[in-house]
């Protein structure tokens, strides 16, 4: 019985975590600060053992804070906020009534701010009281077609783009990813009868050996593939050397493990399979197996498995 083995290497990378130690800030220049981080205004303000030294933000290219300078920030943003939105509120009370000019300078502020939700609401406000204002309507992401003013998806669709994974592009970009989704499936189901034909002639049965043989080159001539017979000859004659020596010598219990690669070489669209075979019982004894197919017309994909077979027979 066949069984497939695929190993995950899974690769965890962290990054402006809170964590146990120093606060660290990362200047543009290029150096590095390390103490305890205080907030002052638009600084940060650093204790070190050999003094305080005082950090413009707009000098900082990243920051690491120890779990309390973190908890700290945080509650200092929130406090903030929340005075921001009581600025805001009390501004908002005091514009005149259907004052346009004065709801863009108020939307202007909270996008200094980081307010963007009441921006948008004071440009909204703004297009309540003249539809067709054009500094709101363009700030809130609208396009004037054919005299009506259009959000970005309508404008799209009117214009006969197509929304694809998020994001509008041309009926011309459509059809390449079609041809390009179509040309990738092709690739793998040729890929997928290939490395079923290359299995086939590690089989411990001679005739379904030379059968596996005589398919894959026949499949290689009818999809253009290059040098499929020598490298199946290649493959064939080492699995016979295989069997012939070890083959009357393994057990029920013993195995073979055929290691399969397949990957693609993107300058000339090549896809590869290398077959490489361990014997269990005896692998010092065993020749280096390493016989490449290409596969023309593939694109950017990588495959790594391994699959164990019986030592006797291979069905």
């Amino acid at each position: 019985m066949k069984s497939v083995a695929i190993i995950f290497t899974v690769f965890i990378f962290a990054s402006g975590l809170a964590y146990a130690g120093p606060d660290v800030i990362y200047l543009t220049s290029g150096a590095v600060v390390e103490g305890k981080v205080a907030f002052q205004d638009d600084n940060y303000v650093v204790t070190m053992k050999n003094g305080v030294i005082k950090i413009s933000k707009d000098k900082v290219l990243k920051t690491e804070f120890s779990l309390e300078t973190t908890i700290e920030y945080e509650k200092l943003a929130e406090e903030k906020k929340s005075q921001l939105l009581e600025e805001y509120r009390q501004k908002l009370s005091e514009i005149p009534q259907n004052s346009i000019e004065g709801l863009k300078r108020l939307a202007a502020w909270c996008g200094d701010n980081g307010l963007d939700v009441q921006r948008k609401e004071c440009l909204n406000n703004v297009i309540k009281i003249n539809t067709n204002d054009e500094f709101a309507r363009k700030e809130l992401g609208f396009t004037k077609y054919e005299g009506k003013w259009l959000t970005e998806d309508e404008y799209m669709a009117r214009i006969g783009n197509i929304k694809y994974e998020g994001r509008w592009i041309t009926p011309a970009e459509m059809e390449k990813i079609k041809t390009s989704q179509a040309k990738e499936k092709e690739r793998k189901v040729k890929e997928s009868k290939l490395r079923k034909l290359v299995y086939g002639m590690t089989s411990a049965d001679s005739e379904k050996r030379q059968k596996a043989y005589e398919e894959t080159v026949e499949f290689g001539k009818q999809n253009n593939i290059n040098n499929i017979e020598p490298a199946a000859q290649k493959v064939l004659a080492w699995y016979d050397d295989y069997w012939s020596k070890f083959g009357q010598n393994t057990s029920e219990n013993s195995m073979v493990r055929l290691d399969v690669y397949s990957m693609t070489n993107t300058n000339y669209r090549l896809s590869q399979i290398t077959t490489r075979v361990i014997y269990s019982d005896s692998p010092a004894e065993l020749p280096v197996s390493s016989v490449t197919i290409e596969v023309p017309e593939g694109q950017a994909a990588r495959y790594q498995g391994s699959v164990i077979v019986p030592g006797s027979p291979v069905r």
